[in-house]
């Protein structure tokens, strides 16, 4: 079994864009990373390589506000490589996660991660590589 995935949410007020001492990516995009600043969401060693024995983190600004749960999407080589929900209380407009890139794919090369609303729109995207 693959570990647990740990993450950490940020919560924002329904009709709220979300605190101005955040530090997200553009709408609609994730920033990869080493680590991240839970307060601030600030990504630090940001990088988009990755060696398969890595953990990744990600932070995600999504395009709308969701409420109760997400799904995490890996692609990899055509093939869904990882899909996990990730539920939490209240409306979110962003997602911060670290995870090891075991757990995100099998293989080497390109992989597209997204974020899903229940859905399956696309709340963020992005792409990272394992070599």
């Amino acid at each position: 079994m693959r570990g647990a995935i740990v993450a950490v949410l940020l919560v924002v007020l329904a009709g709220c864009s979300g605190s101005p001492d955040l530090d997200l990516p553009p709408a609609g995009a994730i920033r990869f990373g080493t680590s991240f600043n839970p307060d601030t969401f600030a990504v630090t060693g940001s990088k988009s390589t990755f060696t398969p024995n890595d953990r990744v983190a990600m932070v995600a600004a999504f395009t709308s506000t969701v409420r109760g749960s997400v799904t995490l999407e890996a692609t990899a080589g055509g093939m869904i490589t990882l899909s996990q929900q990730l539920a939490f209380d209240g409306e979110a407009g962003s997602y911060a996660i670290t995870v090891a890139v075991s757990q995100l794919t099998f293989v080497t090369g390109p992989v597209e991660v997204r974020f899903l609303d229940v859905g399956g729109n696309v709340l963020a995207s992005g792409t990272l590589t394992v070599g």
